[in-house]
């Protein structure tokens, strides 16, 4: 018994009938689908068929289906078991060649092909240049000489020889056109391959994967479905990705698919890359880079990242003698180290992180060579399951904390607007007269919740900084002025670094709650700092105030005025003691020049005070005091003039 298995249009059954003539021998086509053969005719036809013959089976895997006829109704037809008995039951003939054929061999049942029923394998892949060359020349024998560059102009392995066969019939006149068109060929045979690649790890090649949520959230979750998403469009679904203009432009440029980006950062780092990059990033560094300088690993529990077991270091014995974490001194440890980083960024043996994300790595932890290979799996680690939530989706008053404006959370909550996404592009006048916000405050929210990236300055303080920055910015607070940081100092910025950031390296806080967190505590010292970080990672906001009970003012002119539906104006008579009817009867009489004066500034409402005090006049004293009962006058305040 003899399979041939692979693709369809690789010659399985015109090898057969190549074989059949070579040899001269008669081929039978055996067909199983025919439903009046059963168990028995099969024994039958196979016992009839001529002596030294070939036997062919062609789609063997599309007659049986878990050992069931496919598409049967379980009627009459051959069984699998009267299969099996004809190929080499006691009633199996001897002296023939059985042949099958099969698109796919996994898909067999191995009682089928074991050794005694199917003892030659051989799988039929696309054509070689050796039978590409060859074809050519059967084709074409006057110009055999071509046909090495017709094979040559073609990849290997991956044309079918039905493709090749049919392409060179389109030319069977015109060897040359053949040659030269090889290209239309190509085209034509290359398969749709449709990238079944993440939006997150598209994103993620260049630092971007905290987008990613916003993506799948309008449904984006391949790079296949990024089609027609521009960064205008990407940038109407995240506020929050205005205000971040740095990776606003690193996204306009991966999905414009920059040559550029694509050429030099975004694709995977090989082996060789790996190790030259991080080479140039320590070779010239000095004793304590390599040795390191962070403290010693928290508990699991709160360690971040990987954890330490199955780590590239573990085979780096730490000296326990300082308790600072270095590993032992010898000549070849910058090149275990590389070792160890190149393989920590490696998933079956292949690079599995983008010179983007080495280089962003690198660059956190250029200090420290081995922290940077502790903290190198995260790299290729899987999605984790928690991940930062966007500005976006925040509510109001953490949102306003990350701008540092928390203060003003109660008026967005009273006037309706309880997420930040609500808050998004609110006018001036919405925010001034609705929230009750002015001065500084007003403008920096006009900027910040309309993302005016004309304004980048103050975009930024709702900016996450990065493991590098929060390191940075702690150790030059508490150094000594003048004087570089000393090393104690370095690690209490490490871990003030990896307690406010996750394990990628992106801080859970803007810039803005940094800077105004480290001038908070700059008095205190490094050490009270850094235990006071719970401030930030576990705050709890404070109750909310009840709401103010506010009553009406007991003055005349409230009443008055409230009656004419101006009572938002008594405030301004109030101010200038003008509160009872006599103020406003008294000589000189009030003129438009007055209420101007007073804060009354609008044409509409300076007319109706002024025809209000014309009507007092004229009314008298009498009809105001009692009700208007007097001189059977109507009372002022019910009067349709008002």
């Amino acid at each position: 018994g003899v399979l041939f298995y692979g693709p369809p249009g690789f010659g399985k059954t015109s090898f057969c009938q190549a074989l059949a003539g070579e040899l001269k021998l008669d081929v039978c086509m055996l067909t199983l689908s025919n439903k009046g053969l059963d168990d028995n005719s099969l024994a039958a036809s196979l016992r009839d068929a001529p002596a030294n013959a070939i036997v062919l089976l062609e789609d063997v895997d599309a007659v049986f289906v878990e050992r069931s006829a496919a598409g049967s109704a379980h009627g009459p037809g051959v069984t699998f078991s009267g299969l099996l008995n004809a190929l080499d039951g006691v009633a199996s003939q001897e002296g023939r060649l059985f042949f099958m054929t099969t698109n796919y061999l996994d898909r067999l049942d191995p009682a089928l092909v074991r050794p005694g029923r199917c003892d030659i394998k051989v799988e039929l892949r696309n054509a070689s240049h050796a039978q590409q060359a060859a074809l050519f020349a059967r084709f074409f024998p006057k110009h055999a000489d071509k046909s090495h560059a017709f094979a040559l102009a073609l990849p290997e392995f991956e044309l079918s020889m039905a493709q090749l066969q049919g392409y060179l019939l389109e030319h069977k006149t015109d060897p040359l056109s053949a040659l030269l068109h090889v290209r239309q060929l190509l085209r034509i045979a290359r398969p749709v391959v449709i990238d079944r690649t993440t939006v997150y790890e598209h994103l993620r090649r260049m630092g971007l994967e905290r987008w990613a949520s916003t993506f799948e959230h309008h449904g984006v979750m391949l790079v296949s479905q990024l089609g027609g998403v521009t960064i205008d469009i990407a940038k109407k679904w995240s506020a929050a990705l205005r205000a971040d203009q740095v990776s606003a432009r690193r996204l306009e440029l991966l999905l414009a698919r920059n040559e550029q980006m694509l050429k030099h950062e975004y694709h995977l780092a090989d082996l060789a890359t790996a190790k030259e990059m991080f080479l140039q990033t320590f070779a010239q560094a000095g004793p304590a880079s390599l040795l390191g300088s962070h403290p010693p690993p928290r508990p699991a529990a709160a360690s971040r990242g990987p954890s330490a077991e199955g780590s590239p270091l573990c085979s780096l014995q730490r000296s326990a003698s300082d308790g600072l974490g270095r590993v032992e001194k010898d000549e070849s440890q910058l090149s275990r180290l590389c070792l160890c980083f190149c393989a920590a960024v490696q998933r079956e043996g292949k690079g599995a992180a983008s010179v983007f994300q080495l280089a962003r790595h690198l660059r956190l932890y250029d200090h420290d060579a081995t922290l940077c290979v502790e903290r190198a799996p995260v790299l290729v680690a899987k999605r984790p399951a928690a991940h930062s939530l966007l500005l976006d989706v925040l509510p109001v008053y953490e949102w306003l904390r990350r701008a540092g404006l928390e203060a003003h959370a109660c008026s967005f909550e009273n006037a309706g607007y309880d997420r930040a996404e609500a808050c998004y592009n609110l006018s001036e006048a919405v925010l001034k007269e609705k929230v009750g916000l002015d001065g500084q405050t007003l403008s920096d929210c006009v900027v910040l919740l309309g993302a005016d990236e004309g304004k980048p300055d103050l975009l930024v303080r709702l900016v996450p900084p990065d493991w590098r920055r929060l390191r940075t910015d702690f150790a030059a607070r508490f150094a000594p002025t003048g004087a570089p940081p000393p090393p104690p100092l370095l690690q209490l910025a490490s871990l003030f670094a990896d307690a406010l950031s996750d394990a990628q390296g992106c801080a859970r806080i803007s810039l803005v709650q940094l800077s105004v967190f480290l001038a908070k505590h700059a008095d205190g010292g490094a050490v009270r700092c850094l235990a006071s970080t719970s401030e930030l990672l576990d705050h709890v906001r404070a109750p909310r105030p009840p709401p103010v009970v506010t009553t009406d003012p007991e003055e005349w002119v409230f009443g008055w005025l409230k009656a004419a539906g101006l009572a938002r104006l008594s405030d301004h008579f109030l101010e200038h003691n003008l509160s009872e009817k006599e103020s406003l009867l008294a000589e000189p009489h009030l003129q438009l020049v007055d209420l101007v004066a007073i804060g009354v500034t609008k044409a509409g409402d300076q007319r109706k005070v002024l025809a209000l005090i014309a009507r007092l006049r004229v009314d008298g004293d009498g009809a105001a005091a009692n009700g208007g009962v007097a001189n059977g006058t109507k009372p002022l305040l019910s009067s349709s003039h008002s």
